[in-house]
């Protein structure tokens, strides 16, 4: 059975997953611009994976692959995992870099609070309990369970029980993008299991790999779970504090202040008329 998987971070998951399931088949792996870079190249033995492959799976909307795929294939969707509810604050501003170093989050308080004119004191002010409160970010994670099943039900999917149980965790989420691997490996048996390809192994052997997977994103960056919204919810405030990539970056840890000093520093030098139209083109994007 040839194999192949379509996705960003969580690849190294999937392939775990699925090496540990079906340990007979040859499952191989590419993140999206690799295999746009392959595909414009006419990388012949890439293509002539795709020729004969049995099963599609991951990002399967990505129209530069689809067009290289047998109909006979078996197309099984996993979109991008993304999660706001614990991070009602954190924004993706398009070509603003992020205070993590890497990626382009914000923090929405900071950069409302950089465009009224606040300063740096009166801004950290405004993190606590009942700013979040009027500003809605305890009602977030409803808003994200509802939208993130909607999403993957449009994929053909309700991963109903899959959320359900990670929600009851006290540590999930590194960053809205990154949750503890575990979840994509609980992910991806899922998936399999609702498209009638269980694993080939025992539960045992199972619960073995999955207990020794490598939670490579937890060497990423982390955002934190605001210590109010965390008491609010039940959970752990965790990730406690801001982190840059220990895997790609510095490593640093850093708090509030820390974070709100650098940010303000960066949007006085990306100037204010770049950042205004990066924070309302995200909100209108989050608002969808």
């Amino acid at each position: 059975m040839k194999v192949l998987v379509l996705s960003g971070c969580a690849h190294r998951a999937y392939i775990e997953y699925l090496k540990a399931a079906h340990p007979r088949w040859d499952v191989r792996a590419v993140v999206p611009h690799t295999a746009e870079q392959w595909v414009n190249a006419k990388e012949e033995k890439f293509l002539t994976f795709l020729a004969d492959l049995d099963v599609f799976i991951g990002l399967t909307n990505n129209n530069n692959i689809d067009q290289y795929i047998p109909a006979k294939t078996q197309r099984i969707s996993v979109p991008t995992f993304t999660f706001f509810g614990y991070h009602p604050d954190a924004i993706f501003l398009g070509g603003i870099p992020s205070v993590l170093e890497r990626g382009l989050c914000h923090s929405r308080l900071t950069v409302s609070s950089y465009l009224d004119g606040l300063d740096r004191a009166q801004t950290e002010a405004r993190f606590n309990a009942e700013t979040y409160a009027k500003l809605g970010y305890f009602d977030e994670r409803d808003i994200a369970v509802k939208n993130t099943l909607k999403y993957f039900q449009q994929h053909k999917s309700d991963i109903t029980p899959v959320l359900e149980f990670w929600l009851k965790q006290q540590e999930f989420l590194y960053y809205p993008s990154h949750p503890k691997i575990e979840l994509f490996f609980d992910l991806m048996d899922y998936r399999m299991r609702e498209n009638d390809l269980p694993p080939e192994v025992s539960p045992e052997v199972m619960q073995k790999a999955r207990a020794e997977m490598d939670d490579y994103l937890e060497e990423g960056v982390h955002w934190p779970v605001y210590k109010e919204i965390a008491e609010h919810h039940g959970i752990k405030a965790f990730p406690a504090q801001w982190r840059a990539s220990t895997a790609r970056g510095t490593g640093e840890q850093f708090d509030l202040a820390v974070m709100i000093d650098r940010s303000m520093t960066i949007y006085d030098a990306c100037g204010r008329e770049k950042l205004e139209a990066a924070y309302s083109t995200a909100e209108k994007l989050r608002a969808r």
